[in-house]
């Protein structure tokens, strides 16, 4: 990540193909296509604890009701992203 007001750095994101065996997670980022949305959302049950929220992060209009519908009410919340950036260079 290049930034110009806090420099460069590198995030380093594990990554798993499959979420058995992982802990509940406190909040889910759920940033799938639409079309994906209800096998994604049956995925997550391996991480959804008690408390775990759903973030939704999608493009689509009915896309929360469908993945509440799947983890349960009260777990799922509809955002947006706004993404400020700039291509440096080709490639």
């Amino acid at each position: 990540m290049k930034s110009a007001p806090e420099g460069e750095w590198v995030v380093k994101a594990p990554a798993v193909d499959k979420l058995d065996g992982l802990g509940p997670a406190d909040l889910v980022l759920f940033c799938v296509k639409s079309f994906d949305t209800e096998s994604a959302g049956r995925a997550l049950a391996p991480v959804l604890g008690p408390d775990t929220g759903v973030l939704s992060i999608q493009n689509g209009v009915d896309n929360e009701e469908k993945l509440e519908a799947i983890v349960g009410k009260g777990r799922v919340l509809g955002g947006i992203a706004q993404v400020f950036a700039t291509i440096e260079s080709p490639g």
